[in-house]
């Protein structure tokens, strides 16, 4: 069915943008703390890494299934809320309206944790190995 998932194409933009603005934010973050302390480029390459492998490790345990034995007590970790956080609806407003895709349509937050750290992962790795941010010489 088009248009479910994201732009009038059904390619679910709204759902990237999400893991592009936690990369953001947290390149963001990392590069105010990095030259603070001091550590330029260097900093950001590690926060992002340190942040993509907190979000991955988080991201697993969330997705997850429950065991069969499971009376549905209580998680560990909060399950999928289909509602909105700010963070959300902030990515959501950044967007064009055609773009904007319900809370109902999204994918799950541990699907988007997940995507989001992999793409940390990878401009961390692109930081260090393509564009040589590296710790010596």
């Amino acid at each position: 069915m088009a248009g479910t998932r994201g732009g009038p194409d059904g390619d679910g933009d709204g759902d990237r943008d999400y893991d592009r603005g936690v990369t953001a934010v947290v390149g963001a973050l990392s590069g105010v703390a990095s030259l603070a302390a001091g550590a330029g480029l260097v900093g950001v390459k590690y926060g992002l890494f340190v942040v993509g492998i907190l979000l991955f490790g988080v991201a697993t345990f969330k997705l997850r299934p429950s065991p069969p034995d499971s009376d549905g007590g209580r998680a560990f970790l909060p399950v999928d809320r289909r509602g909105e956080s700010s963070f959300q609806a902030a990515v959501q407003r950044a967007l064009p309206a055609r773009y904007r895709v319900p809370p109902g349509d999204r994918l799950s937050d541990a699907v988007r944790l997940f995507l989001a750290s992999l793409l940390a992962l990878a401009t961390s790795y692109l930081m260090e190995r393509v564009f040589g941010i590296a710790v010596g010489p």
